[in-house]
């Protein structure tokens, strides 16, 4: 053991190597790994993710261990500080904490064992605690009432612990105020040093911090006895205006408690000292690279109890619980019923008042595995699929349900030569129709064509109905009406390419390894598995006599491919055909030769595009943008190229626009250092167009000549939810992005649009952006569909809501594939 003033160490050997517990943190498994496994305990906000081993909402320091006689005993170590617990193959257990005293409970026992609505924080006014937005929800009391009474529905409002100080009509923080309910700087804290927000009361030493609402916030501190019946006061108002709650979800984000400090607006500073500014490593700090043990919390020299008696920095991980604590009794002497209460953090004895909810954790496979340790489909699940339930002891990257390969496919029913190649039908195998996971296609046509004598193309397709097929250029498997699924043995391991994803390595790990491909917005991340911005579907082998292939499915609906050991590879597609064509290559280069002779070749760049280039957004104006070029310039740096985002742009977004007030200079500024230095210019440009501003002539000369996406003539106006007072008669799928206003997307596969969006760029040039390249952005496509402004609805259907599991959709925890994007059952081309 070590004790020192705020540091307490001790460990033990333990009886087995079957030990659970200890939280709040996302274990990869249920028995824990004890090979020298550290756990920080304190509670965080930060969303489930079994990829790290940090520390989540709540603190729960107890672990079990079944003994190898069977018996059980369980350990609590009850103590709120920040701790950490490492697991040692002895086996043993330590145990480290900064704070409090070693309170240990033993449990010696014989076995281990001894219909809703929820509303989250849209429904309060300016995301104030206790109100209802008069304008977008004032009729949200009648309809709880209405579904009360005829559906006997349950109704959870969300509530969030950050109050409001800075709002003069706001009693509910001023009521509080005067009571002295909030958590405060201790007096010996100057004034100075606390860093208040401006115009804020600070008679009352409250401590601010910021959250939801648009201003500082303070916290109650619900140690005090005036708070708990000021906070059942707060509920009961809530419940007089309308909100007839039948339980009460504490916290979106915010109980542990949490102070945002990023971005705009007031962010909580706290002076150094010995609590917030901890001399000891302990992983609860260092794992989230804090500088401080308070960052994105309160500060833990703040003070707490009917007289400030606690230190924040001891009681930190008790908020949850006495908030669930306060919330518990307020709701059974509201409603005289048994409601109940949900809470993201919690800590050891919540259980008595406070169901947990897992935070933010997301719709995919990882999270619903975390949440569900060792419930994956039975035998019976699987089988009842047709398929082989195989379990994989200690391996279970290893799919253990998987098809019968030999009952899967299609069989030759006849062939016939072409000047070119030959053409097959192929024919369900009766026993493929036990797989019930799709309504399988009967038939299907195959077509093999020598492009030349290194290129083979084979394209599998419907016999009987004519599906989607990519434009641009002129084995066993599973095909349903929208889905594709075949699989092939591979000649080696060393497989590269596919994408676009963040691969760790250059060479593909063949484990098991599932890459989805689907056009998406979303960054580059190693430490993920999901799609980035492009869609590429090919991939090479280097053979082991040193030859090389390469394969590329010509398909640009979403898909995965699943790398696996045998050597092998599968994909899936859940759309158009499937149009495979084969490189046969003397080494790797000259299998991206043949590539490339068939897609087209890369476009030479100017010489110039390989120099240093600057690109930033955030210039406020042309002042901005020419200091920065004159400092590379009397630096002499070698600087070829300046990059200019939309701050260009009138309001920020609207396309082939300079904007008039900041930007009135940014022309000469082109033309003086062209000429002067030879610099060259870039603008950004994204593809969606503002479409409810009067006289914003670059909209409406494009929706004149039909050149945006369009719905689909089969769904009904009231199904589009198209926005407010916005043109419709040309059915144009709305979206939003950066222009303050609904936006439109130009269809590129229609010529008059190839013609308009070339016009618009020689406008751009002729009122003075002399650009020499152009800057592409948000073309996946991308739209907002979360937030202020218009959020695009896409109304329930096949292509949206897509019956198959695909990793592209579920992999982001979407519950619809164009979730982000434009609805899938748009339409584009010619007609």
């Amino acid at each position: 053991m070590l004790f020192g003033h705020i540091y307490w160490w001790t460990a033990s050997y333990l009886p087995s190597n079957n030990v659970y517990g200890l939280g709040e943190n996302t274990h990869p498994s249920l028995r824990h790994n004890l090979n020298y496994k550290t756990w920080p305990i304190f509670t965080k906000d930060n969303p489930p993710d079994s990829g790290d081993q940090k520390n989540n909402y709540g603190q729960h320091p107890f672990y079990t261990v079944l003994e190898s006689n069977g018996n059980s005993h369980g350990i609590l170590l009850l103590n709120s500080n920040a701790m950490e617990y490492t697991l040692m193959p002895a086996p043993a257990v330590s145990v480290k904490t900064i704070g409090g005293i070693l309170d240990f409970f033993v449990f010696v026992g014989d076995n281990p064992e001894h219909d809703v609505q929820y509303i989250d924080s849209d429904y309060k006014f300016w995301s104030r605690d206790f109100t209802i937005d008069p304008n977008n929800f004032k009729d949200l009391p009648q309809l709880i009432n209405d579904t009360q009474t005829k559906y006997n529905l349950k109704w959870t409002p969300i509530i969030d612990p950050g109050v409001q100080g800075n709002e003069a009509n706001y009693s509910i923080f001023s009521d509080g105020n005067n009571k002295n309910v909030f958590i405060k700087w201790p007096k010996s804290v100057p004034i100075q040093d606390r860093h208040n927000p401006d115009g804020i009361d600070t008679t009352h030493d409250n401590m601010y911090g910021r959250v939801w609402p648009p201003g500082p916030v303070a916290f109650p501190d619900y140690f005090k006895n005036v708070t708990q019946d000021w906070y059942k006061d707060c509920y009961k108002h809530l419940y007089d205006i309308g909100w007839k709650f039948n339980g009460l979800w504490i916290n979106l984000d915010m109980n542990e408690p949490v102070s945002v400090e990023f971005g705009s607006g007031f962010n909580i500073t706290c002076p150094h000292n010995q609590y917030d500014n901890i001399p000891i490593e302990i992983k609860a700090y260092w794992v989230h690279n804090m500088d401080r043990l308070s960052r994105g919390s309160l500060c833990m020299i703040g003070v707490q109890g009917n007289s400030g008696e606690y230190k924040h920095y001891d009681v930190h991980s008790l908020y949850g619980l006495t908030m669930a604590i306060t919330t518990r009794k307020a709701l059974n002497e509201i409603t005289n019923k048994r409601g109940f209460v949900l809470s993201r953090s919690t800590f050891v004895s919540s259980g008595q008042y406070t169901g947990h909810w897992l935070g933010d954790n997301h719709s995919k496979w990882s999270h619903i595995k975390d949440s569900c340790k060792n419930k994956q489909l039975s035998q019976t699940q699987c089988q009842e699929r047709g398929c082989i339930y195989d379990p994989v002891k200690d391996k279970p990257e290893i799919p253990y349900c998987y098809f019968n390969a030999a009952k899967l496919g299609y069989r030759i029913d006849s062939t016939k030569d072409t000047d070119f190649g030959l053409e097959a039908t192929l024919k369900l195998k009766d026993s493929a129709k036990d797989t019930k996971l799709v309504t399988q296609l009967d038939a299907l046509k195959t077509e093999v064509t020598y492009l030349t004598e290194n290129i083979l193309r084979v394209k599998i397709f419907d016999a009987n109905n004519k599906r989607y097929e990519t434009l641009g250029l002129t084995s066993k498997g599973k095909f349903g009406h929208i889905y594709w699924w075949t699989a092939s043995y591979l000649p080696s391991n060393n497989v590269y390419g596919l994408g676009e994803n963040t691969h760790p390595s250059l060479r593909h790990n063949l484990n098991y390894k599932t890459w989805p491909l689907f056009t998406k917005d979303n960054a580059p991340n190693s430490q993920d598995e999901k799609n980035n911005y492009g869609q590429h579907p090919f991939y090479t082998v280097l053979e082991s006599n040193g030859n090389s292939h390469g394969i590329l499915l010509l398909n640009s609906n979403a898909m995965e491919y699943t790398l696996m050991p045998a050597p092998a590879v599968s994909v899936k597609t859940i759309g158009g055909i499937l149009d495979f064509f084969v490189f046969v290559g003397d080494n790797p280069e000259h299998v991206i030769q043949l590539y490339t002779s068939l897609i087209g070749r890369t476009f030479m760049p100017s010489f110039w595009a390989f120099g240093f280039q600057i690109s930033k957004w955030g210039y406020h104006n042309t002042s901005q943008v020419k200091a920065c070029v004159e400092r590379q310039i009397k630096h002499e740096v070698p600087y070829d190229v300046q990059y200019v985002d939309s701050d260009y742009k009138e309001a920020q977004g609207r396309d082939f626009t300079i904007d008039p007030v900041h930007y009135k200079d940014l022309p000469q500024l082109i033309s003086d250092t062209q000429t002067k230095y030879n610099l060259h210019w870039t603008p950004i440009i994204d593809p969606a167009i503002q479409g409810n501003q009067a006289n914003y002539t670059i909209f409406s000369e494009g929706n004149d000549k039909n050149v945006f996406i369009k719905w689909p003539k089969s769904i009904p106006i009231q199904d589009r939810h198209n926005p407010d007072k916005i043109d419709i008669t040309h059915d144009d799928m709305y979206g939003r992005v950066w222009p303050p206003g609904p936006v439109a997307w130009p269809d590129f596969l229609k010529n008059v649009t190839h013609n308009w969006w070339i016009d618009n760029l020689n406008h751009l040039h002729s009122i003075g952006w002399k650009f020499n390249s152009l800057w592409i952005d948000m073309n996946e496509p991308i739209t907002f569909d979360s937030g202020e402004g218009y959020n695009i609805q896409c109304p329930h259907n096949q292509y949206d809501n897509i019956p198959i599991e695909i990793k592209a959709l579920w992999v982001h925890g979407f519950d619809r594939l164009s979730r982000s994007t434009l609805c899938m059952v748009g339409v584009q081309g010619e007609s």
